[in-house]
């Protein structure tokens, strides 16, 4: 344990040099940044940490849209793609940022009744068309896009699940003109397995990832949030035409 602290703590300097809004960075930053997260349990900790971290860069504002408990692939439940096409931002608002796929690997319920077994070819079909409805109603409104993908988890299933859902983000997110953000590794050993603790912003050596293996502690979403800034100020000018994958 102790000499993976010390390893991860000889990565800090990498990470800090990620973060947008340390010291001096802020004389890079774009003009004012109103953003919008969308998203699950796992967005909604991301929304907390961008919060925090805009509350020291002057100009960015942070509007939380997420609902955790909920799914793209559970429409019964709560419908992303209509609730996204409903939203309307106001002038402020330059970026999209998603979060999607703790609670999508069930099967998709049809409204004749039927039902879709996860990772079937139909499956996929389906949660992918949802996927393209959700960036096509983001490009319209001229939204910079970032998919911020999901990460290593403890449980091994749980992880195989995730990445498979990271692979269908990417190859829809492909040519779309959005960022598809991987922090699979963002927190992890030096091998690239999951860790429960590491180096915070701060350079303390501190838990990261709670209990069930899954979600991040505030620390660990503050560290997700730099990476996300960055993403934002790196992000392209949206393509609408390029969202019709």
């Amino acid at each position: 344990m102790i000499a993976f602290l010390r390893a991860s703590a000889a990565l800090l300097p990498l990470l800090l040099a990620a973060t947008p809004y340390h010291a001096h960075a802020t004389d890079e930053m774009r003009p004012p940044t109103a953003v919008v997260v969308f998203g699950d349990s796992q967005a909604q900790g991301l929304a907390g940490g961008l919060q925090r971290a805009a509350r020291r860069v002057p100009g960015w504002k942070v509007e939380n849209r997420t609902k955790p408990g909920t799914a793209i692939s559970q429409a019964g439940n709560y419908d992303w793609p209509a609730a996204i096409a409903a939203y309307k931002p106001d002038g402020r608002v330059t970026t999209a940022v998603l979060m999607f796929g703790g609670n999508d690997r069930l099967p998709i319920r049809e409204a004749s009744g039927g039902v879709i077994p996860f990772r079937s070819q139909a499956w996929h079909d389906e949660y992918r068309a949802r996927v393209i409805a959700i960036l096509r109603s983001l490009s319209a409104d001229k939204l910079r896009i970032i998919w911020v993908a999901d990460p290593i988890c403890r449980d091994e299933t749980y992880s195989v699940d995730m990445a498979y859902l990271n692979g269908v983000y990417r190859d829809v997110l492909a040519g779309s003109g959005a960022t598809y953000l991987d922090i699979w590794t963002a927190i992890a050993d030096p091998s690239g397995k999951f860790a429960a603790y590491g180096p915070g912003l701060d350079g303390t050596m501190q838990r990261l990832r709670l209990d069930d293996g899954i979600h991040f502690t505030p620390g660990g979403y503050d560290i997700l949030a730099a990476k996300v800034m960055q993403a934002v100020t790196n992000a392209p000018l949206p393509n609408p035409a390029g969202a019709a994958n």
